[in-house]
């Protein structure tokens, strides 16, 4: 089955701070049709990595939207133009942690476009049992 990927630009944004800019991996696969998988690099080191559903972030290019860890919105901005802002929480080694990524929204919306010719809204399939067996086996 054919995977949808594309590497864009992001920055970093800390309260006070200048942004950082980092490249983003997104990654869409049908084995696992509702969701996004997001890897942040400085360089070739791996920062992070974050899954999170492929409506959410949809939602986010034209109003608030997410809950629990992920949460998008739309911004724009004079130095960036059309941005979403996606704010991510985990843990790391030191407890909670949240991390503030300012994307650039025409190259999101060109990725998920790609995703939705792959696998349309509506037309995802789960395989329930299969999730679980694996949930299950740890």
């Amino acid at each position: 089955m054919s995977r949808v990927s594309a590497d864009i630009d992001v920055q970093l944004a800390a309260a006070g701070q200048t942004p950082v800019p980092l490249r983003a991996r997104l990654s869409y696969a049908p084995t696992d049709p509702l969701a996004v998988r997001a890897e942040f690099f400085h360089g070739t080191v791996r920062l992070a990595c974050w899954h999170f559903d492929r409506q959410t972030l949809t939602e986010g290019l034209h109003r608030p939207a997410g809950g629990g860890d992920a949460f998008f919105r739309p911004v724009t901005t004079a130095a960036h133009g059309r941005t979403v802002r996606m704010e991510l929480h985990g843990r790391n080694t030191h407890g909670p942690a949240k991390a503030v990524f300012l994307a650039d929204a025409p190259s999101l919306d060109r990725f998920l476009e790609r995703t939705r010719a792959l696998v349309p809204p509506g037309t995802e399939d789960v395989d329930v049992d299969a999730l679980l067996d694996a949930l299950l086996a740890g």
